[in-house]
C-alpha cells in the first residue's frame, strides 16, 4: 500500500486523535479551481466501505465500527439517513449493514464513528474572481447575468458561448466551491433584484430532503418537502410528447437536445412556487435522472428521486 496511507504506529491505534492517512491531490491551473474550496466527502458504495476495526477482544473480536453521524464541512447538523437510501450514497452506512449475520470471528458492525467531510482549498491568484458577472461584460449581478445563468439550465454550458470557464467560475455566488448550482442562481437573482447584498452570508443548508416523483403513466411530477422552493431543475432521458403542460399557474421552460429533456422553472415572487405536491405534467417515454432545487432564500436542498 501507499506509505502515505498507513497507520503510523504498528498494530492498532490505542488513542485519538491520530492520523490514518494523507490524501494527495493533483490539479491543473484553471479559473475553476484557483481561490476556491472544493469539497471532499466520504462515500459509501456498499456495506464494506468506511469501516474501522478493533483489535481482538478475547474470543469475540474484532469489532467492526460503522458510521454514526455524517457531517458536511462547516455544519453541525448531521446529513446521514440510514433507511430508504440506495447505494452509492454520501449519507452513511444503511441500516441493513448493521444487521449482517454473525460470521466466525467477526461481529456485526456497530455505529460509533462520526464522519466529517472536508475539502481542498486552492490558493487564489487574483483578488477578484468576477463573482456574479456571468455574461462577462464587466458588471456583476445584473438581470442580464440572471438571464444567462437561467439559459445554462436549459442549454448546459452552451449558454456561455466562448467564456464557459469564466462564467462557471463567476457562478459561485455562495462561495461554497460548487459551481453552477440552483442555490447560486437563486442568490444571484435575489441580489440582482436588490433583495440582498453580494456580501450577505448565504443561508445555511436546509435540514430537509426534497423528494421528487415522476409517474410515467400520467406524466405527473410531484415534490415532497416542507421548504418553500425558489427553483427546480429536472433532467429527463427521452423526448416529451405532450409539451410542458403545467398544473400550477406558472410555466416551466423546456429544451430537448436529442437525448435529454431539461426543465427549468423558478419563481420571481415568494409564495408563487409550490410548497409540496404536483408541480407539472410532462408526457412521453421519459425517465427522471437528475434534479436540483433550492429554497426561495437560496439555501441548498438535498434531493432524492423516488
Amino acid at each position: 500500500p501507499d506509505p502515505d496511507c498507513q497507520v503510523d504506529t504498528p498494530g492498532w491505534i490505542d488513542q485519538v486523535p491520530d492520523t490514518l492517512c494523507y490524501l494527495k491531490f493533483r490539479t491543473l491551473h484553471d479559473s475553476t479551481t484557483v481561490g476556491r474550496f472544493h469539497p471532499v466527502r466520504f462515500y459509501w458504495q456498499d456495506c464494506t466501505d468506511n469501516l474501522l476495526t478493533s483489535g481482538l477482544v478475547g474470543h469475540a473480536g474484532p469489532y467492526l465500527y460503522g458510521s454514526a453521524d455524517v457531517y458536511d464541512h462547516g455544519s453541525n447538523e448531521p446529513i446521514n439517513e440510514t433507511i430508504g437510501v440506495y447505494y452509492p450514497t454520501f449519507l452513511g452506512a444503511q441500516e441493513e449493514c448493521m444487521d449482517l449475520p454473525t460470521i466466525p470471528d467477526v461481529m456485526a458492525p456497530v455505529r460509533n464513528v462520526n464522519f466529517y467531510n472536508g475539502g481542498v482549498e486552492f490558493a487564489p491568484d487574483a483578488p477578484d474572481r468576477n463573482r456574479g458577472d456571468i455574461n462577462r461584460n464587466g458588471i456583476a449581478f445584473e438581470i442580464a447575468d440572471v438571464v444567462m445563468f437561467s439559459f445554462y439550465f436549459l442549454n448546459d454550458t452552451l449558454a456561455f458561448g466562448d467564456h464557459v470557464a469564466q462564467s462557471a467560475a463567476a457562478s459561485d455566488i455562495n462561495g461554497d466551491g460548487l459551481l453552477l448550482t440552483m442555490e447560486d442562481f437563486i442568490l444571484l437573482w435575489r441580489i440582482a433584484e436588490g433583495e440582498r447584498s453580494p456580501d450577505d452570508p448565504p443561508p445555511p443548508p436546509s435540514q430537509h430532503t426534497a423528494r421528487f416523483e415522476y409517474i410515467p403513466v400520467t406524466g405527473q411530477v410531484s415534490v415532497y418537502t416542507p421548504d418553500t422552493l425558489g427553483g427546480v431543475f429536472l433532467k429527463f432521458r427521452g423526448e416529451p410528447t405532450g409539451g410542458c403542460d403545467t398544473i400550477a399557474p406558472y410555466a416551466p421552460v423546456c429544451s430537448y437536445d436529442g437525448e435529454f429533456t431539461r426543465v427549468f422553472k423558478w419563481s420571481a415572487q415568494e409564495g408563487q412556487f409550490t410548497l409540496e405536491g404536483e408541480i407539472m405534467t410532462l408526457t412521453g417515454d421519459l425517465e427522471l435522472v437528475e434534479v436540483q432545487t433550492a429554497t426561495y432564500t437560496g439555501a441548498k436542498v438535498n434531493t432524492e428521486i423516488i
